[in-house]
């Protein structure tokens, strides 16, 4: 073993140096390369109300298909269903793609504390997020009938709670830092 090491190790000495042309820096690996902020991906003054009436939408197609449950309307049921996580689904990759985007780039451009709250906060909302839809889309109780209606029914309660959960944290801690990151970064009006 210590002579295959050693043959690794005098290899290696042997190798001739890589040329690095005089366009071409190379960082260290251990230094951190923040973005510009001409890179940061551009704050839409706009984009929290959008998203807080998503939520608003997105909670009544909910009662929407809890209705359709509890009142055993199994014909409106799937119908209601479709709707709710085709908003669901528009509405998260609109934060992925637009928020959290935006979020993690100005957190990289801040530095560590910003960075480390906005990486927790978006990995549990994605957690959240594949609970969501695997209620959605791998139930056994879908599609619904009589046999198991008051299954669904708890199962989509407590998708109802995860989302809420979602909304209220995202409202209270993302949103807030989103429409204050302007201030972080000179951001001119758009």
């Amino acid at each position: 073993m210590i002579a295959s090491v050693k043959s690794l190790l005098s290899n290696k000495k042997n190798d001739p140096p890589k040329k690095v042309s005089k366009s071409e820096t190379i960082e260290p690996p251990h230094k951190k390369i923040l973005p510009k902020k001409n890179d940061l991906p551009l704050f839409d003054p706009d984009l929290v109300k959008d998203l807080e009436n998503d939520h608003q939408e997105i909670l009544l197609e909910y009662q929407d298909v809890l209705q359709c449950a509890e009142n055993r309307d199994f014909e409106e049921l799937p119908k209601q269903l479709e709707t709710f996580s085709s908003k669901l689904i528009n509405h998260i990759r609109k934060e992925d793609e637009e928020l959290y985007l935006y979020m993690k780039s100005l957190a990289s451009y801040n530095g560590s504390i910003e960075e480390k709250v906005c990486g927790e906060f978006v990995a549990e909302m994605k957690k959240i997020t594949i609970s969501m839809f695997y209620t959605l889309s791998q139930s056994p109780n879908v599609p619904v009938n009589d046999q198991n209606v008051e299954q669904f029914i708890e199962e989509f309660k407590g998708l109802g709670k995860e989302l809420q959960d979602r909304i209220i944290r995202e409202e209270r801690i993302i949103y807030p830092m989103y429409e204050n990151s302007r201030k972080h970064v000179d951001a001119e009006p758009v």
